[in-house]
């Protein structure tokens, strides 16, 4: 009897991945509308936003060059990505139970530059709980692989799925002072309006 509950419960579990992974696959995005864009308004709105709807963490949204920063994309998917990488952020302070004990800065950092090799570097660093020692980073990315209690583990596999689709690369790391920090890599168009 035991065996055969088990066998159920495995198949079962089994049957709701697919079912997942269908709707998954139904519910796609609509397809990149790509052209020119400035990425600086895009994320001074979204620091704007959060600011307002967060007054106790202090947002550092530093764009050097900003004339120069212009890549080719969906304006809305981006604003998407970086949406879901401001609001991990977020939560990441939010859900750290020693925050207030340590006397923290609650902070979230960003920098936008331009790197060596002329591409477009996002940098989103954070002073939450970071990231537990015994998750590997590079599974973050995976669907439905989460370390939030009510996360889905959908949004950084999406996030990924956009930048791939972008050209461009994400990277996420612990920071040896506690939080998180996340990259995000562009091609960069090179061109002044």
């Amino acid at each position: 009897l035991f065996e055969q509950l088990t066998s159920t419960i495995v198949r079962q579990v089994e049957e709701m991945r697919r079912m997942v992974n269908e709707f998954s696959d139904f519910a796609r995005m609509p397809a990149a509308v790509m052209k020119e864009e400035k990425l600086a308004p895009i994320l001074q709105e979204i620091v704007l936003l959060q600011q307002q709807a967060r007054p106790d963490i202090h947002f550092d949204l530093k764009i050097e060059n900003e004339d120069k920063l212009n890549i080719v994309c969906d304006a809305s998917q981006i604003s998407r990505v970086f949406t879901n990488i401001v609001e991990n952020a977020v939560n990441a302070i939010e859900e750290d139970e020693n925050v207030d004990k340590k006397n923290a800065t609650k902070e979230i950092k960003i920098v936008v530059e331009m790197s060596q090799s002329g591409k477009l570097v996002t940098t989103v660093k954070d002073s939450g709980k970071g990231l537990p020692e015994d998750v590997d980073v590079s599974k973050l990315f995976d669907p439905y692989v989460t370390t939030r209690k009510k996360g889905t583990g959908l949004g950084l596999a999406i996030v990924r799925r956009v930048v791939d689709e972008h050209g461009g690369q994400i990277r996420l790391s612990r920071r040896e002072e506690g939080g998180t920090c996340v990259e995000i890599t562009f091609p960069l168009t090179n061109k002044k309006e």
